[in-house]
């Protein structure tokens, strides 16, 4: 029998983590603590994980716990108050485990040994009465293993193996649980029978005395956020302590009140019902300590009233799992295996009050969120808080249900001396917050008196700032340095609106106040952005302490932006809907578009060289002020034009341009259809206008064209121009006429630029007949003619074989004569180059042919088996990086006698 004694149970509640530490560090040692803890339970109590178990205390969910360790931990306060507190527990557990083993050695291996009964991933049910009808049937002595992804309810019907008391629990897990027990499903609506949240750092525990075997019950249980997905919830045979807490004046019950019990290595809490009834289920049996109050920072169920531990033994404190500052012997409820113990009764009396107000000592206005402590101190000076709470907005505060004795109360917040009751100073101005021990006036508690306490603190020496912009109050920052310019403090705007700067040390201090889209100012200086360490001593010195108690005011001044009107060259009529683009340093900084009378404005910038671009359809694009700039990145390739200086003034003069016309370029699109069917038009084409100098894009336009395959574009400024044209599963096409290999221009031998046909635009009529004809990736035109008329012969099968002779595919000529090889998928994937064998099949009363020249007989192809393919010319399709080859011709001779000679 594992049992843990009063001693070890008081080092256990009292143990707290360094205020130093790395919260997530912290956060993470405490969850493998709560894993631990679970473990070293399940084993030494339930006989499914065996002898051997009591040795592995390290509990492991496999892969998932590994991933979840390398999360980041953003667990909520509350969270880590949990796991911390079942750190310290579980450290004490550890203790009590090795000084009974002491051969025994914790395993750092994060194992597990046991399969599980079921395992499955659980979609939230929700709460109504269709979610519970389908509750998962459970067999409580198995552990059952859900991965549950999101907050919300499932259902588990659980049965009794046998008559006695049984137990339902998730002590392993990985989030946040709650349980509740309800008889069946008729309930549901209805308050449940039991409610378990937080019975051991984040699982809970629901239980009921079964009356013969087979007898069920409904849990519910509920995710509440945390870390990871996984639980482990396992029924067992248990016993129980239960009781009913009542108000000692009249016999009424009390609600909402967590009920604790500490022992046996474990903790278990319980909240009490509308009655005042309160039920634990613990696994182990041994001596426990019951008490009421709250957990952590739960709430209470009957704040004026005074806890106490069994048996009616009153308590200082409010927390469940202290018995520190309990006024008397505290009694162990013994209990043993298989027992339930009963009429663990508290009749609780109401306490004192004590309440009053914080205010500020020059003025008297109140102190808002002000820590009002009673504590008591021991023999040897240490101090320890029984009771807090906080002030208002005007400053009250009020502490109820306290017990009777000799207490002190401190009063302290960061903006103001430390003090005790009755206006004792404690510290230093500069915010020591030590107290001399035995210092303050004993605050003396009888019965449920009501006691007047107030105070009223001096500030520490500081400053207080406003910060203001075009007359409205702003957040800020404000960073304070010496008068030899060293960083001292910084600090942020408070609730109130204040920026407060405490505490600070006689003497002379610099400012520098900074805030979101505005520009930071020196104190008594000018304005600066970033740091401001250049201009810190431009401005003036403040002393401390201040000889006026008035908040220093100071405005902040907005960061410039850029605005204006654009406007057509010819009409002078405002542009709607003209975007304005803003560049620093090559990037794009800010993008707006005109409103219906041509107005723009920028967002706020920063101090530095800007460069404004304004484009609108049918217009030419300029760069300001008046540099005509059709292109996708301005400031690189348009002529060089004076920036726009963006200073430390709050406005800028209008930004105005006057936009000329563009020219139209119009043209016809087309592309083959994979190859089979007439020509088509393509959904969407990206037409680019690139440098005359070097090939690259100067401007690069996305456009739809008309079913016809027409397009047409008004962005041509004045001047010559090339152009290329590309679409998806297509080649690149240079205008007019020339496919090359996808990439840039420049420097592409494959395809140079200076082979594109130049277009100009004198800016007077639109420049048409801008046409291009698509080819697929990896094809080849082929084109079929008569060989005496050379007319085309559209509707020719022109069949694609592979050089080991065989079929892969088969395109169809269209009216021009011609098809589009595309074979891509005929030879392995490392060749250099890809060909094929080509031959025809027609029934327009031509000689079919196996290319190049040989005929087939009358009637015969190879496509219907009776030609040979033998001797037949390999045709490279496409080169490397998917050069295209030249148009391929081919010619078939008339079937008909009277042509076979060519005679005429």
């Amino acid at each position: 029998m594992f049992r843990l004694t009063l001693p070890a149970l008081l080092f256990v509640l009292t143990t707290s983590s360094a205020s130093g530490a790395d919260p997530s560090k912290e956060l993470q040692e405490a969850y493998f603590a709560q894993l631990q803890l679970a473990q070293a339970l399940h084993s030494m109590n339930t006989p499914a994980f065996g002898k051997s178990a009591t040795e592995k205390v390290l509990l492991s969910t496999g892969e998932n716990l590994s991933s979840l360790l390398e999360q980041e931990y953003g667990a909520t306060a509350l969270d880590r108050e949990k796991l911390l507190a079942v750190s310290s527990l579980a450290t004490s557990v550890q203790r009590v485990l090795k000084s009974m083993q002491p051969n025994t050695r914790l395993s750092k291996d994060i194992l597990i040994d046991e399969s599980f009964h079921t395992s499955w991933r659980a979609e939230v049910g929700g709460d109504s009465l269709a979610a519970c009808r389908r509750a998962i049937d459970h067999e409580m002595t198995k552990p059952l293993r859900i991965n549950l992804v999101e907050n919300g309810s499932i259902w588990i019907r659980i049965a009794a193996p046998a008559p006695g008391t049984w137990a339902f629990d998730t002590f392993i897990t990985e989030f946040d649980t709650r349980l509740s027990l309800y008889r069946d499903c008729r309930d549901i609506g209805r308050p449940p029978l039991l409610t378990s949240d937080d019975a051991l750092g984040l699982g809970s525990i629901v239980g009921f005395t079964a009356k013969a075997m087979g007898e069920t019950r409904i849990v519910k249980l509920e995710r509440l956020g945390g870390l990871g997905d996984l639980v482990v919830a396992k029924g067992a045979g248990a016993m129980s302590i239960s009781g009913r807490v009542t108000r000692e004046a009249d016999g009424s019950p009390v609600a909402d009140l967590t009920v604790g019990a500490t022992g046996a290595g474990i903790d278990r809490r319980a909240d009490t019902d509308g009655n005042g009834n309160y039920v634990f289920f613990p696994y182990g049996a041994g001596d426990y300590w019951v008490r009421t109050g709250v957990y952590f920072s739960g709430p209470h169920g009957a704040a004026d009233l005074v806890d106490e531990a069994y048996p009616n033994i009153p308590c200082a404190d409010r927390h469940v799992g202290s018995f520190s500052h309990c006024a008397g012997t505290v009694e162990a409820v013994e209990i043993e295996v298989g027992q339930d113990v009963s009429a663990i009764d508290f009749a609780l009396e109401t306490g004192g009050l004590v309440s009053g107000r914080v205010t500020s000592e020059p003025d008297g206005t109140p102190v808002a969120d002000a820590d009002v402590e009673i504590v008591i101190e021991s023999e040897g000076g240490n101090r320890y808080v029984v009771r807090e709470t906080q002030t208002d907005f005007s400053g009250r505060f009020r502490l109820d249900g306290l017990a009777g004795g000799d207490w002190r109360i401190e009063f302290d917040h960061p903006r103001y001396l430390r003090e005790r009751w009755n206006n004792v100073p404690c510290g230093t101005p500069l915010g020591s917050s030590d107290c001399p021990s035995g210092s303050g006036q004993i605050l003396s508690i009888v019965g449920d008196e009501s006691i007047p306490v107030s105070a009223a603190m001096k500030p520490l020496d500081g400053l207080r700032i406003r910060t203001t912009s075009m007359g409205e109050n702003v957040a800020a920052k404000v960073s304070v340095y010496t008068a030899n310019g060293t960083h001292y403090t910084s600090a942020g705007t408070a609730a109130d609106g204040l920026i407060y700067t405490h505490p600070l040390p006689a003497g002379n201090y610099r400012l520098v106040i900074h805030s979101s889209g505005l520009f930071s100012r020196i104190y008594g200086g000018p304005n600066c952005y970033g740091n401001c360490s250049e201009s810190l001593f431009a401005g003036e010195l403040l002393s401390i302490p201040r000889t006026s108690a008035a908040p220093l005011q100071i405005d902040l001044d907005p960061l410039a932006r850029m605005s204006g009107t654009i406007r057509d060259a010819q009409t002078g009529a405002p542009i709607p809907n003209a975007r304005i683009r803003i560049y620093r340093s090559g990037s794009l900084v800010d993008s707006q578009f005109t409103d219906s009378l041509g107005q723009y404005a920028s967002d706020r910038l920063q101090p530095g060289n800007y460069f404004l671009h304004a484009g609108a359809a049918q217009h030419v694009d300029e760069l300001f002020p008046d540099v005509p700039c059709e292109a996708a990145n301005p400031t690189f390739h348009c002529a060089a034009t004076q920036p726009i200086v963006v200073g430390y003034e709050p406005k800028l003069p209008q930004l105005d341009l006057m936009l000329s016309s563009a020219g139209l370029v119009q043209g016809r699109v087309r592309t083959f259809n994979d190859g089979v069917g007439p020509a088509i038009t393509p959904s969407q084409v990206n037409l680019q206008r690139l440098s005359s100098t070097d090939g690259s894009i100067i401007a690069s336009e996305y456009i739809t064209p008309f079913p016809s395959g027409f397009f047409g574009l008004w962005e041509m400024p004045v001047g010559t121009h090339l152009f290329a044209m590309s679409s998806s599963g297509y080649r690149t096409q240079l205008y007019a006429g020339l496919d090359c290999v996808n990439g840039s221009f420049l420097g592409n031998a494959t395809c140079p630029h200076t082979a594109a046909t130049p277009v100009t635009w004198v800016g007077s009529e639109s420049v048409g007949g801008i046409n291009f004809d698509l080819s697929a990736h990896q094809s080849r035109i082929v084109r079929v003619r008569d060989s005496i008329t050379l007319a085309p012969l559209a509707g020719v099968a022109v069949d694609h074989w592979t050089v080991e002779g065989v079929w892969k595919s088969t395109s169809i000529t269209n009216a021009q004569g011609m098809a589009q090889v595309q074979i891509s998928s005929v030879l392995p994937s490392n060749s250099s180059a890809s060909s094929a064998i080509l031959t025809t099949d027609n029934t327009l009363g031509y000689l079919d042919q196996v290319f190049d020249a040989n005929e087939c007989a009358v009637g015969t192809s190879a496509y219907r088996g009776s030609c040979s393919l033998v001797g037949a010319v390999v045709v490279p399709v496409f080169g490397t990086e998917d050069l295209p080859y030249p148009r391929l011709e081919i010619l078939l001779r008339s079937a008909d006698p009277l042509f076979k000679s060519d005679f005429e």
